[in-house]
């Protein structure tokens, strides 16, 4: 177990865990997001994993059909590798041996779930307790665009439905949304028990302007190979989109008013991309950064 990426929501992790899975010195998991550290129900979060009892989990029906279609599938395509995986993953006690024994592999493997950026202390402590050695992948965008995306994908794309200005408001007030933007608090929490070599920020806006750059960034960090990323990485696929609908100007004053002050925190500690956010949210969308802008847009914290 090699690395964990913590986030945030629609801020590009998918991307990032299908371009890592497309290296051949990497290997993924079959399920991206495990959730396995934030499955307390203390937390907003889609786990899996909350109903330990294998009993209970069954009397779920949608747990069972997702189960059923998961190794009907692996037997289909004969990848009984896979069907090992996923009956390891379903039907098991979940505990720390457990969690482990999901990334089995002599290549390098991590842990792609975006809520573990909203984790507690004490659950980022057991985290650094099991992984001591970990690195901490961490990928940022705009807080006013994570917040607006993950409303479209939350609403429009999976449930087909629209809410009024006011509910759209309510939606982002929420502390499941606006936790997870929250990034200089998210990131304060793992600096107490990580050390700040093993942490890498990334933004979202490179995944647009520049994907390789980006990649190379992420796959040198992990201790992988990037000689690799030229022939076997889609760098242009787009993973996960939302739905395009133009923001409400009234949502839209609503999230430049809540995040102004984050946004010049984080332009000011962060730099990069964040420093354009400032500018970005009075500008058009074709907005091009300037060439100064256009480097490595990754960080190691120091």
């Amino acid at each position: 177990m090699d690395f964990i990426c913590i986030g945030a929501p629609r801020s590009g992790t998918t991307w990032l865990y299908h371009r890592l899975n497309e290296l051949p010195d990497i290997e993924l998991l079959p399920v991206k997001e495990i959730h396995y550290f934030d499955r307390d129900k203390r937390y907003v979060s889609p786990s899996n994993l909350s109903e330990a009892k294998l009993f209970k989990r069954l009397q779920n029906g949608g747990w069972l059909k997702k189960v059923i279609r998961d190794l009907i599938r692996c037997l289909i395509n004969l990848d009984f590798k896979k069907f090992r995986w996923y009956c390891n993953y379903y039907f098991e006690r979940y505990n720390d041996s457990w969690y482990l024994s999901l990334f089995d592999s002599s290549k390098i493997a991590g842990d792609i779930t975006p809520a573990y950026s909203i984790l507690e202390e004490e659950d980022i402590k057991r985290i650094k307790n099991l992984l001591p050695e970990v690195k901490i992948i961490y990928l940022l965008r705009n807080p006013i665009d994570r917040s607006w995306s993950s409303y479209k994908k939350g609403y429009i794309r999976d449930k087909n439905m629209a809410l009024s200005n006011a509910e759209i408001v309510d939606f982002f007030k929420s502390h499941g949304t606006s936790s997870r933007s929250s990034y200089l608090q998210n990131m304060e929490r793992y600096l107490q028990y990580f050390d700040p070599g093993q942490i890498l920020i990334g933004f979202y806006d490179a995944i647009k302007y520049q994907p390789s750059v980006l990649l190379k960034d992420v796959v040198e960090f992990i201790g992988a190979d990037p000689k690799n990323i030229g022939s076997h990485c889609n760098l242009n696929k787009v993973e996960n989109f939302s739905p395009g609908k133009q923001m409400p100007e009234e949502v839209n004053l609503f999230l430049k008013t809540n995040y102004s002050g984050d946004i010049a925190m984080l332009s000011d500690k962060i730099g990069s991309y964040a420093s354009t956010w400032i500018e970005e949210t009075a500008l058009d969308e074709n907005t091009h950064y300037p060439a100064t802008f256009l480097l490595s847009k990754t960080k190691i914290l120091s």
